[in-house]
């Protein structure tokens, strides 16, 4: 039984441009960013409290009978999760809606080039928080934000996010 350690759920219209998205906050985060918006994130969420993944999916299939059109995973590359788990949960959670996640992975990292060889990953975020550079709603920030527009070719699309 894979579980995750969701801090948070619900329903969104800001995390991916377009969409209603079903978003899972995931805790236990390590990557301690400065100026962090989501400090909460990172307590330590013991095992017994996680959630299971048919839990999430189940969550997601309501909220999609509610118009929900996408989910994203918010963490999942910096809090212990193993690489193969985050692959499972991509994609039984893309069988319900498509899926993206925020990846506190450097961009040209190892981590965030694995993501985009999942198939089920339709968006991905990508860089990890720098207080002085700003989030995507910056012009300055070091992250970027990606959509899959075919098999093995991703786009930038950080040029969405309106800007400060």
């Amino acid at each position: 039984m894979l579980k995750l350690p969701v801090v948070n759920k619900g329903v969104t219209l800001q995390e991916i441009p377009g969409e209603i998205s079903v978003f899972f906050e995931l805790g236990n985060c390590k990557q301690k960013c400065k100026g962090c918006h989501s400090p909460m994130l990172q307590i330590p969420l013991g095992k017994v409290h996680w959630t299971d993944i048919e839990e999430m999916a189940h969550y997601a299939e309501t909220e999609k009978s509610r118009g929900a059109t996408a989910i994203v995973l918010m963490g999942g590359t910096t809090n212990g999760i193993t690489f193969i788990d985050l692959m499972k949960t991509i994609k039984r959670l893309s069988k319900v809606l498509p899926v993206g996640i925020y990846s506190g992975a450097a961009v040209s990292s190892i981590t965030t080039l694995s993501l985009k060889a999942i198939r089920s990953l339709t968006w991905l975020k990508a860089g990890e928080y720098r207080e002085e550079l700003g989030g995507l709603n910056s012009m300055t920030t070091n992250q970027r934000f990606y959509k899959r527009i075919s098999e093995d070719e991703w786009s930038d699309i950080t040029a969405v996010f309106p800007k400060d």
